[in-house]
């Protein structure tokens, strides 16, 4: 039966005696480091063969914004972007339900050389639920730090910087990159946080297109002419986990050449340690533990409509106990699409367990009922920047059967 694990609990504190000499890490020098003399984090997930079902990130909405990098722990928070910016963004995908990605082309490849030259860069807003994406394009300027008017403006630490820099050292941005604070930096205060609804937003000329980003993300999509090619994002972002660019970039590599207008490099998408992560948009299928010839493997059974649930760590559009059904349906009655199988509401049937209807279509049965059980895992180290060991809940379906048809 389909297992599926829900990252991420409180972790423990570190152990004693498990200090190392300070490793510095240029984009955040005060984050916890990777401790050298211990495994990498994907490492000991495949040597505890933790499971990855249902470990998906629940997000039903994405905007995704093409930037060269190089990307900070916290890609967004160092992105040179302005502070009241980023903080626009990110409320603007919490508000509907979904997170901001950073999108690059796998490095070495000759669009990822077309795309640092060019002035303007591409952003995406996806929408899982209707599988519909609008595309635009925004102002490469507005991330880089030498096109300010006034470069004395620049923030300084303990001054202007961004206030979540301060508790949150990982959003600091990578000295060698962007900068902190972006061309806006020195005209901060002039730029509301949220323009009223329905108001004109006095802005909107000068955010150099992700003003319509910011309505994409607001407003239901309708069918374009944007075309309906799937995205192929490969997370290889290694400031914030090292695993993720030992692993992903060889996959992104090797998906490149194959579907070289699809795949793009993404920042970081949850589940450190089953890295290397591919997250298939609009369908919202994120795969995990692959190498480069698996990953192939996958996206061509993804693209068949064939999907087997080896690699599958969940479906973006549902809870844990959602993503656990429909891996137990798929798991039995497949492979098919993802799409094939939608869960409906968990009801709960007891401490650690719900029943889930799943509604079919393609070759899934029209109605099943799945039981799901949550466990939870022995403390291990999650991911190579944590402090110390935290515990993972565990979602599986541990019964499926035929519902009323």
């Amino acid at each position: 039966m389909s297992g599926a694990a829900e990252t991420r609990s409180p972790g423990r504190p570190a152990l004693a005696g498990t200090s190392v000499p300070a490793q510095v890490d240029p984009g955040s020098a005060d984050a916890p480091q990777r401790r050298r003399d211990l495994p990498r984090c994907s490492d000991g997930a495949r040597e505890r063969c933790d499971p990855l079902g249902a470990s998906a990130s629940w997000t039903r909405r994405w905007l995704l914004l093409e930037h060269p990098g190089p990307w900070a722990p916290d890609a967004l928070g160092g992105s040179g972007l302005a502070t009241v910016v980023r903080e626009r963004l990110r409320s603007a995908a919490s508000d509907a339900g979904g997170r901001v990605l950073l999108v690059r082309r796998p490095a070495g490849r000759p669009a990822a050389t077309r795309a640092a030259a060019r002035p303007q860069r591409r952003w995406a807003v996806v929408d899982q639920p209707t599988g519909l994406v609008r595309w635009g394009t925004w102002d490469a300027a507005l991330a880089d730090p030498s096109s300010r008017a006034d470069p004395s403006s620049r923030a300084d630490p303990g001054s202007r910087a961004d206030p979540g820099s301060r508790a949150d050292p990982a959003s600091r941005a990578d000295p060698g990159g962007p900068g902190r604070g972006g061309p806006w930096e020195a005209c901060v205060d002039e730029v509301p946080a949220d323009p009223p609804a329905g108001a004109v937003d006095p802005t909107a000329a000068r955010l150099g297109g992700l003003a319509d980003a910011l309505r994409a993300l607001a407003e239901p999509l309708s069918p374009g002419t944007d075309g309906t090619s799937p995205l192929l994002l490969v997370c290889a972002h290694g400031r914030h986990d090292a695993c993720c660019a030992v692993r992903g970039r060889p996959v992104a590599a090797a998906l490149a050449s194959r579907w070289p207008e699809e795949t793009w490099e993404c920042s970081h998408v949850g589940g450190d340690r089953f890295a290397p992560n591919l997250l298939v948009l609009p369908d919202g299928a994120c795969y995990g533990d692959l190498d480069p010839a698996s990953a192939e493997r996958v996206v061509e059974e993804h693209l068949a409509g064939a999907v087997r649930t080896r690699h599958l760590r969940g479906v973006t559009s549902g809870p844990p106990v959602a993503q656990a059904a429909v891996l137990g349906v798929l798991g039995r009655y497949g492979p098919a699409s993802v799409r094939d199988a939608v869960a409906g509401r968990p009801v709960p049937v007891g401490e650690d367990r719900w029943e889930v209807p799943v509604t079919g279509s393609g070759p899934l049965p029209r109605q099943a009922v799945v039981t799901v059980r949550r466990t939870r895992r022995p403390p291990a180290r999650l991911t190579c920047r944590s402090a110390g060991d935290a515990v993972a809940a565990v979602h599986e379906a541990v019964d499926v059967r035929l519902g009323p048809s």
